[in-house]
């Protein structure tokens, strides 16, 4: 859980700053999520609507060793349904990759 929260506030810091560099800081805000069960750094509006989540994993933990973990990435495609959401991505220390909830079995960038 450690390295995951040292993770957390890096992405959220570059994500932070990402979003301040495009002069978006008005229109997005990246959240570090504190508890579990919710996905580690969301983006929201400005009127607080979830545009993109991202899962983080210890690449150690046996959920973590790959960004393509079927368990995971079946978990994060309902939690992006429920939340009404179309991409979303899971990351660990040795990489990242990003999904379209609706074309999950297409190729996808890494």
């Amino acid at each position: 859980m450690r390295i995951e929260r040292q993770l957390q506030g890096t992405l959220n810091t570059i994500f932070t700053e990402l979003i301040k560099e495009k002069g978006l800081e008005k229109k997005i805000l990246a959240y570090p999520a504190l508890e579990e069960s919710r996905a580690d750094i969301t983006l929201k509006n400005k009127n607080g609507k979830a545009l993109f989540f991202i899962e983080l994993k210890d690449p150690t933990a046996k959920d973590g060793k790959s960004v393509f973990d079927s368990g995971v990435l079946i978990r994060e495609v309902e939690r992006a349904q429920k939340i009404e959401i179309k991409y979303f991505g899971n990351c660990n220390f040795l990489a990242c990759a990003f999904f379209d909830k609706d074309k999950l079995y297409e190729k996808v960038s890494v």
